[in-house]
């Protein structure tokens, strides 16, 4: 409900997230709230630092403002202080129930585009191919030493790719 999606397109969100990964809050016996805690990585100075994403979070219309998306939250940072992991990131839609929690805005999300005429782009040898599943290991290394290089950059769980290329 929380994001347009049908129940199918939900129950492969679970499935390639791993059920294990979500979190549930209950209110006599009904799920009210959810989210997903994520397994990833920043690089910060050459070395992957652990970090948990959050995503999903969603509490049921009829049961909003009522502290459950807090309530959720808080628990979750315990369970991440438990399991001793420093870093934590989402991707609010809306801010104030993550500042309860202790989020605040960080970082960017850059985008560019140009076009190909701007660029001079012409055909020539060797041609341009779209990426085939062989070359996966590859992009993945190239995409993990740029991280490596730069300061914050995502270290990507397989899940993380997996919704990179479009198949989540």
């Amino acid at each position: 409900i929380a994001f347009s999606a049908s129940a199918e397109e939900t129950r492969r969100w679970i499935r390639r997230a791993g059920r294990a990964n979500f979190r549930v809050l209950r209110s006599g016996g009904e799920v009210v709230a959810c989210l997903d805690l994520i397994d990833m990585g920043q690089w910060f100075g050459g070395r992957r630092v652990p970090m948990v994403g959050v995503a999903g979070v969603a509490v049921l219309p009829e049961h909003r403002a009522a502290g459950h998306g807090s309530a959720l939250m808080r628990e979750a940072l315990r369970e991440m202080a438990a399991r001793r992991t420093a870093l934590s990131c989402l991707y609010p839609a809306t801010e104030p129930v993550y500042r309860r929690a202790g989020y605040e805005q960080a970082g960017v999300r850059t985008l560019y585009s140009i076009s190909v005429e701007a660029i001079g782009a012409r055909e020539r040898t060797p041609g341009v191919r779209p990426a085939r599943p062989s070359d996966m290991a590859a992009v993945r290394r190239l995409q993990e030493g740029a991280a490596r290089a730069g300061a914050g950059l995502l270290s990507r769980s397989a899940y993380m790719w997996d919704r990179a290329l479009g198949r989540i």
